[in-house]
């Protein structure tokens, strides 16, 4: 045993010394008990990730789980693959039915605004016992490695581990939600910091890892085929999958529920820890495997956890790996500390005092009170317990059929008496008293999964043998959004994978691949050709004389595609034939080519470095589908070409010892992955954003055309020639003569002046459409399309669609639907009322009524026309459309944006009202709902040109007008005679 060194006690006093700080920092903007208990609900889904993480990572679980893989490998990696499959199963399924308790703040909270007070007080304190368990634990954990550190003095365990739990009690109490958060994440990160190096150091310090890993294979729990085959030891994995089947709602883990802003968030937090389960597990495994390929033999007697503790190869490393340990079990005793002042403080305290007014929430004095008590308890009890894996068990035994069952329950829907639940904590609460107590049992999960079978069937069992009473049983969630939205995201995205699946079937999917750009053909031609001569220096001598020849070939090839061109058959879009030849050329210069170069170089380093970066440039000129399948028959048909040379003999030799060539290749292969998947994603990209720049050029192109119609045409009805025009027609009236005949005439002409004049004030401020241009197109289809144009430009848009319409076509300008349906897809998104970027379009059946409104004619009757509603709003719910709209003459009445970014509003306006359509908006500072309504086939409604784009030359414009104006003025000129 190594005594720890001056620089061991300065780093491990530096870490303490930040996570205070830390903690210190991120808890200052504490005002209210709300902070307290859940922070500003603004934090990043990492951080509340990385701190659930952290806290489901204690002391304990690194003691047992490094002593676990060391000595069954691969058995533990598959049986802690059940945690990650729980979580995973939690959000999808439990999680994203939980919106009802996103405002509250703690799980007795919500259990109470369901059952009632008694059931949240029962709650409260089975919850407070768990999370006073686990502190302990933790804690315990603590006084063990520093009871490892220096075993030689009997006081200095006690008193170190009564500092570190006064400075969890600091951070924690002081800081609340936000500083634990933060001092979790720093904390998780430092651990993962420490464990590659502890990694890198074994396998460095490793007298012949060669050796030391061959040894590895010859053990059963890391030999993977022997691992997979079916035995006992499958058998018991499986059997722990079951007992470990039912997700564990304990108070520490839920309450990073409550922190979320939104239950998206928090289903993307849960989605992103499950992840983050199976990475920390592999990491456990890699140390493991480090440890048997360094040759280090551990007694069965002896914990792996002290034994890595006790090396010590260089100075510094002891107060390395304590720090690490620290980390992970301060990051779960302030989760736990922090949870449990809460229960209390929140759920426990407002009862007994008889505070029941629902506004009335603690104050921090009195949380952090509460705080502190606990944490001095926590302390006084891990300093008097000595099985501290039979604490946990038993916590968890009372907690998780109690609690977490009927939690469970009423997440998925189902609601009893609150007499049932409140009777079934009690029930189980004796039978665990009488079976620790009196029987003095030892707890095994198996016992804590039957007892939640058990919990399960009472409730129930009493639920339907009592009378029934009204809003009770299989009632269902209140708001269905949140799954709908999982849902409808989970079915766009296989549908999309169908559709891609399918293009590759067609001709203009290959068509796509074809360069559209000169420098990609020589870029391409130069690589082959650099890549030839690089993986020429490599190939063996055997091989020299048979296989030249493909490598001249293939420089030959590089060549022809650097020069094509500069060829006078060079096409720049290609034609039939060469839109087959070159996915088949790519798969020849980028697969078999490099691989059959990695072949007679014996696999050497920098070979299969080259060939790493031909698949990655592969992708980037096909795609991911077409290069996962063209490697697939790459892999499958090397094996009918010779020479055949195993892969694993080559590979694995040329790393039995150290030297320069593997440190390049794999530089190469990191700069290479880097750089073409940076590529990719900026390529991605800008063809997203291309599409959008066509569209909106589109529509500014409209626009343009009709400021151009009007200041070229209509003005010419101005002010002065009118004046003009109405001074003639005095002086003709004032004449003698037949004034009754005159007046009659002078009428029906100031009539239709009138409506010309009318139709130049709806024109002016208005869109008109291209009659040839209208086409019957697919809305939805529309829809999802622009809704994965907006998705690649980055934006984090979720779209919950309520399509409640018969109807499957509309009769648009198909550029300036998808312009209207992008416009208010991406601002609205955008918008401060949106929750979490999502936005709710409700697409039903409607009528339109047209009081005498047609541009066709102004006199005619009212016209009722079938319509499509498109509703988007913030708001998750369904939205209520009428049966029925009225469009009346309003265009008089110009709309003006309030403001720059309620700009997309005018212009949905401009594009809805060409259509014949209506629109109302409807915006507050909670909500925004746009309603837009357009006819299913509305010719007689539209707003049509009455112009061609390419006449709005002097010449036409001359005619057009004289012609209006002889028409209309005829009459005149001839009394005028």
């Amino acid at each position: 045993m190594y005594p720890l060194r001056a620089l061991d006690l300065v780093i491990i006093a530096g870490f303490l010394m930040v996570t205070l700080a830390v903690g210190l920092y991120h808890g200052r903007s504490i005002k209210n008990f709300q902070d307290y208990a859940v922070g500003h609900k603004k934090m990043s889904t990492i951080v509340i990730t990385l701190s659930l993480v952290a806290t489901i990572y204690g002391g304990g679980i690194l003691s047992s789980r490094l002593d676990a893989y060391y000595r069954k490998g691969f058995y533990e990696l598959i049986k802690d693959l059940a945690s990650p499959l729980t979580f995973y199963l939690a959000s999808r399924l439990i999680i994203v039915r939980m919106k009802a308790f996103i405002g509250n703040c703690s799980i007795a909270e919500s259990m109470g605004h369901i059952y009632g007070s008694a059931v949240r007080i029962a709650t409260a304190i089975l919850g407070l016992i768990m999370t006073i368990a686990l502190l302990t634990a933790q804690i315990k954990v603590g006084f063990k490695i520093i009871t490892t550190i220096v075993p030689s003095i009997h006081q200095v365990p006690v008193y170190a581990t009564i500092i570190l739990g006064l400075l969890v009690i600091l951070y924690a109490t002081l800081g609340g939600a936000r500083a634990v958060a933060f001092t979790d994440v720093y904390q998780f990160l430092f651990f993962t910091l420490c464990c590659p190096i502890l990694i890198f150091i074994l396998l460095y310090q490793a007298p012949n890892p060669w050796n030391g890993y061959r040894k590895l294979l010859t053990l059963s729990s890391f030999d993977i085929q022997k691992v997979l085959t079916w035995n006992s030891a499958l058998k018991g994995i499986l059997t722990y999958y079951i007992w470990h089947a039912v997700f564990s709602f304990d108070p520490a883990r839920i309450q990073r529920f409550y922190m979320t802003s939104s239950i998206q968030q928090a289903t993307k937090v849960f989605n992103k820890t499950a992840i983050l389960r199976i990475l920390v597990p592999l990491l456990f495994l890699m140390v493991a495997m480090a440890l048997h390929i360094g040759e280090h033999i551990i007694k069965p007697n002896q914990n792996v956890l002290y034994y890595i503790i006790d090396l010590a190869y260089f100075p510094g490393m002891k107060g390395m790996l304590v720090t690490a340990i620290f980390a992970l079990l301060m990051s779960t005793a302030d989760s736990q500390l922090h949870a449990a002042s809460i229960l209390f403080t929140n759920d426990i305290w407002p009862i007994l005092t008889g505070i029941t007014k629902p506004i009335a929430k603690p104050s921090l004095t009195m949380v952090r009170m509460v705080s502190v008590c606990i944490g001095i308890i926590s302390i006084w009890i891990a300093l008097h317990t000595i099985n501290i894996t039979q604490l946990l068990n038993k916590s968890v035994y009372l907690y998780s059929p109690a609690v977490t069952v009927p939690f469970i329950m009423a997440s998925l829907g189902f609601r009893t008496r609150s007499t049932i639940i409140l009777g079934n904590m009690i029930m189980h609460t004796m039978i665990v008293i009488y079976f620790i107590y009196y029987r003095s049992q030892t707890i095994t999960p198996e016992i804590t999964f039957c007892a939640l079978i058990f919990s399960t069937c009472m409730l129930l069992i009493t639920h339907y043998l009592l009378p029934k009473r009204p809003h009770t049983g299989w009632i269902g969630i209140q708001d269905y959004s949140a799954w709908d939205l999982q849902n409808q995201t989970t079915q766009r995205w296989w549908i999309k994978q169908f559709k891609r699946l399918q293009a590759v079937f067609t001709p203009t999917y290959w068509k796509t691949f074809f360069p559209q750009n000169k420098n990609t053909f020589i870029w391409l031609g130069i690589y082959c050709i650099s890549n030839t001569f690089l993986a020429l220096f490599f190939m063996h001598k055997m091989y020299f004389l048979p296989y030249i020849y493909g490598y001249m070939a293939i420089m030959v090839i590089g060549t022809i595609i650097a020069i094509y061109p500069a060829l006078h058959t060079y096409q720049e879009e290609g034609n039939h034939l060469l839109h087959k030849i070159w996915p088949g050329l790519l798969f020849i210069l980028l697969f078999m080519a490099p691989f059959q170069f990695a072949k007679l170089g014996h696999y050497s380093p920098m070979v299969c470095a080259l060939f790493i970066c031909s698949i990655g440039l592969a992708v980037v000129l096909l795609s991911p589908i077409i290069s996962f399948i063209m490697l697939s028959i790459m892999l499958v048909g090397h094996h009918y070409i010779p020479p055949y040379i195993s892969f694993y003999e080559y590979f694995l030799s040329d790393y039995k010892t150290i030297h320069i060539e593997p440190v390049y290749a794999m530089a190469l292969v990191g700069a290479a992955i880097a750089g073409l998947t940076t590529y990719k994603r900026l390529q991605n990209k800008a063809e997203a954003k291309y599409q959008v720049m066509h569209l909106t050029r589109t529509y500014e192109h409209k626009i343009a055309l009709e400021a151009i119609h009007h200041q070229a045409n209509w003005t010419r009805l101005d002010m002065t020639y009118g004046n003009y025009l109405f001074k003639k027609i005095n002086a003709k009236i004032q004449e003698k003569g037949n004034r009754k005949e005159v007046l009659s005439l002078l009428l029906q002409k100031l009539h239709q002046f009138h409506n010309l004049l009318l139709r130049k004030t709806k024109a002016e401020p208005s869109l008109e459409l291209h009659e040839h241009t209208l086409q019957k197109v697919a809305f939805e289809t529309v829809m999802l399309k622009t809704y994965e144009t907006t998705q690649a430009l980055g934006a984090p848009i979720q779209l919950l669609l309520y399509n409640q319409s018969k109807i499957k076509y509309v009769l648009v300008d198909p550029t300036l639907f998808e312009c209207f349906l992008m416009l208010n897809l991406w601002e609205i998104s955008k918008s401060t009322q949106a929750s979490d970027h999502t936005v709710t379009l409700t697409i039903c059946d409607t009528t339109l009524r047209y009081n005498g409104t047609t541009p066709t004619d102004i006199d005619q009757a009212e016209l009722i026309l079938p319509a499509l509603a498109f509703c988007f709003s913030t708001e998750t719910t369904k939205q209520n459309i009428a049966s029925a709209y009225d469009i009346k003459d309003l265009s008089l009445l110009t709309y003006i944006p309030k403001t720059e970014k309620q700009f997309y509003q005018w212009e949905s306006r401009q594009i809805v009202q060409a259509h014949g359509g209506y629109t109302e908006i409807i915006e507050t500072s909670a909500m925004l709902t746009c309603l837009y309504i357009l006819p299913v086939e509305g010719r007689q409604v539209m707003h049509f040109k009455n112009y061609e784009a390419v006449a709005t030359g002097r010449q036409y414009n001359f005619f057009y007008f004289s012609s209006i104006i002889f028409c209309y003025f005829l009459p005149f000129l001839g009394l005028w005679q």
